[in-house]
């Protein structure tokens, strides 16, 4: 068995969480946007690839032009950095219908978003492969590239100066490495932190692949949002000590006892859908009423009883 399927599959268990009965026919990276139903947002999404961005899949208003402004980016890292781009359409989709053109690494696998067995195996387990931090620079690099083909079906459409980098557990650590980039305006980090143990090996190669270290925390320059699963979550206690490491920056650590798999595959994202898209709203688009989830003595996350919370730098 390769190398990178082995570890595929170790940090998936490390996750909780197998897929069931993902099948390898995947559609042609040319094939028609499917639409993504049962979203909350005022924008009906669909979901697609794109020929000139492969290994990747796209989330985005089905009319751009109808949002009203031009959409900011949110670039994705995948739980246990698994190369899949359809294991959670139902919480990206949901970011998207919000006005925004979210992408994760990895194609469409006919499959990948049946439910999860924990600790299951088989599935898309088999056939993944294993994702790569740069895949969010790329999504950076090729947006910004479309938003200036004249005549392209992204020209105007991307807000290229609004752009942030999301991620779950393993594809947390990916966007803490992303973050650095200049170009990045925020990052939301969802069950995940920097693995302070030793590792067997280099942290950013095999069988103890780790996206991300300490020092990458220094290098945040940006508002970020941690949002954790409650005790037993296993990259709680990461988030908890990520959170008193980053200074200089505002920072909003959300927990909820939901464990490391989060609410990502629930209707409409679940919780943590809708707290990240606040997040977004506030912190790309100036939403002010989105800010009240986060801000002041009576924030709506501090006023509710199943969530903890804790923030620097945030009034």
């Amino acid at each position: 068995m390769k190398a990178e399927l082995l570890l595929t599959v170790a940090l998936l268990s490390l996750s909780g969480m197998g897929v069931a009965q993902a099948q390898i026919a995947n559609p042609p990276l040319s094939a028609p946007p499917v639409a993504v139903e049962g979203l909350g947002g005022p924008y009906p999404v669909v979901m697609e690839m794109d020929p000139s961005l492969a290994d990747h899949t796209l989330y985005r208003p089905a009319d751009m032009a109808a949002v009203g402004h031009p959409l900011p980016l949110v670039a994705h890292g995948a739980g246990a950095c698994l190369n899949v781009g359809n294991m959670t359409p139902q919480f990206l989709g949901e970011l998207a219908s919000y006005g925004y053109l979210v992408v994760t690494g990895g194609p469409i696998i006919e499959g990948a978003d049946a439910p999860m067995t924990p600790g299951g195996g088989g599935g898309v387990m088999q056939i993944a492969t294993q994702n790569r931090t740069a895949q969010l620079l790329e999504t950076i690099d090729w947006v910004i590239a479309q938003n200036d083909v004249t005549g392209g079906r992204f020209e105007g459409h991307i807000a290229t100066d609004k752009i942030a980098v999301i991620g779950h557990s393993c594809g947390g650590l990916q966007a803490i490495a992303a973050a650095d980039d200049p170009r990045v305006t925020t990052a939301i980090i969802g069950n995940s932190g920097i693995i302070r143990t030793p590792p067997a090996d280099d942290t950013r190669t095999g069988r103890s692949y780790r996206p991300a270290g300490i020092d990458d925390l220094k290098r945040i320059h940006t508002p970020i949002l941690y949002v954790s699963g409650g005790p037993t979550d296993q990259a709680q206690p990461n988030a908890i000590l990520d959170f008193q490491a980053i200074d200089g920056v505002p920072i909003f650590h959300a927990d909820i006892g939901t464990g490391h798999g989060g609410t990502y595959r629930e209707p409409r994202g679940g919780d943590y859908a809708g707290v990240m898209k606040d997040w977004l709203n506030w912190q790309l688009l100036g939403d002010t009423a989105a800010s009240r989830t986060f801000v002041g003595a009576d924030c709506r996350l501090c006023t509710d009883d199943r969530w903890t919370v804790e923030r620097k730098n945030i009034d």
